[in-house]
């Protein structure tokens, strides 16, 4: 890997604060790397020191590209979803609303502090939320997707109907159970 630029000063300069001072370092740098791959390093540093004198400077360098490269692709997503026409939300497993897109926010005349921790159930009529908890999260949990009639309730308590799909992702962390 080669630094090129203004990034070849920002490692020597921290380098030298940390070695007259006592101050610890964190730069980021993007080296070019010879299959032209975008990559980012992290390069923390600490300094031991001793009657006022530094004994030494220790560290670690950290390949941080994959999660600046995810961070890129989530914030890319997230847009998506932002302008998107389509009302979408993401519960939690026990129902919470987690995320709610600006349609969505919209539709039901809420903000997303409002929205947020809030059950789903509670923006939907009895009759609707009976049936996504009975019908189309068990159907999604086990097949991977569901789709049917629903409705909203708008912010004046007016039924609004939609037609509902619910989508359910498998977490990494609980293999073999569904997130709907």
């Amino acid at each position: 890997y080669k630094v090129t630029g203004v990034q070849t000063c920002a490692l020597p300069i921290s380098y030298r604060g940390a070695l007259r001072h006592g101050r610890p370092f964190d730069v980021e740098l993007e080296p070019a790397r010879p299959n032209s791959q975008d990559a980012r390093v992290r390069v923390l540093g600490r300094v031991d020191r001793e009657a006022g004198r530094t004994r030494r400077v220790y560290g670690i360098i950290q390949d941080v590209s994959e999660p600046r490269r995810m961070h890129r692709e989530l914030g890319r997503l997230v847009a998506v979803l932002e302008s998107s026409p389509n009302h979408v939300c993401v519960t939690s497993r026990d129902g919470k609303i987690l995320y709610a897109n600006r349609a969505a926010r919209e539709m039901l005349g809420a903000t997303q502090e409002r929205i947020l921790g809030e059950p789903f159930t509670c923006f939907h009529p009895e009759w609707a939320a009976e049936t996504i908890l009975s019908v189309g999260r068990p159907v999604a949990a086990g097949v991977g997707a569901w789709t049917g009639d629903s409705a909203l309730r708008g912010p004046d308590g007016r039924e609004i109907p939609v037609s509902l799909t619910i989508v359910a992702h498998r977490d990494p962390a609980e293999i073999g159970r569904a997130h709907v």
